[in-house]
């Protein structure tokens, strides 16, 4: 069984989609491995470059999907209704939310720490420092959002949420580009990895087809 994945900061904080397993090193380097060989069959198929970093252009091979970080906004319309909810369910006057909002708004500029210190000590909030302490609620806003997004979420098709990488019963996702924040669906043992490298290869390979091969009439 893997371990639990536990995202970052920036994925935390701004909600960026994540699986339930942490991706091992041994099966980050396979993939890596897989994407590199999709570069090459990419190259003889196209003669042009494929970002194995970023992975900006479906590289078309049956089987598998590969799809890069989605920088765009939201393509289902969730993010507009999300936005009109929290418009319209502010935090209360005492929530600590609501303090450390009107000090970034008195001083034009991040709060100094030891002012997030000493605001969170006068709600209650044990002070773990840094930008966390921008996160905590003390009123019920955060309880009723979470109760409405468990009712409400993204279109599966959204390109906001979609997998980075799909390749058999492996779906992966990764933050900003591949090798960061790596997340997957799956808990395999090494042996399981091997397995998947070994289809997932002979997809890529089963692809190669040299541009000259492809214009033959």
């Amino acid at each position: 069984m893997g371990n639990p994945y536990e995202p970052e900061l920036g994925q935390a904080v701004f909600g960026n989609p994540q699986e339930e397993y942490a991706v091992p090193d041994h099966a980050e380097a396979l993939i890596r491995a897989v994407l590199d060989e999709v570069g090459r069959v990419f190259w003889n198929r196209t003669l042009r470059a494929w970002d194995s970093c970023y992975c900006c252009e479906d590289p078309g091979i049956p089987g598998l999907v590969v799809r890069g970080y989605w920088w765009g906004e939201c393509t289902c319309g969730f993010a507009e209704e999300e936005a009109s909810w929290e418009e319209s369910h502010p935090h209360g006057q005492d929530c600590y939310q609501t303090a450390y909002a009107r000090l970034w708004e008195g001083l034009g500029s991040a709060v100094p720490e030891e002012t997030a210190r000493q605001l969170c000590q006068r709600h209650g909030i044990p002070w773990a420092g840094g930008l966390g302490s921008a996160t905590h609620c003390t009123c019920v806003a955060q309880a009723e959002w979470q109760a409405w997004a468990r009712m409400h979420d993204h279109r599966a098709d959204c390109k906001s949420v979609l997998p980075n990488l799909e390749c058999g019963a492996l779906r992966l996702r990764w933050y900003k580009y591949f090798g960061r924040g790596m997340s997957c669906n799956v808990g395999w043992d090494a042996d399981e990895w091997v397995e998947w490298f070994g289809t997932a290869i002979a997809l890529v390979r089963g692809a190669d087809v040299t541009l000259g091969e492809m214009e033959a009439p």
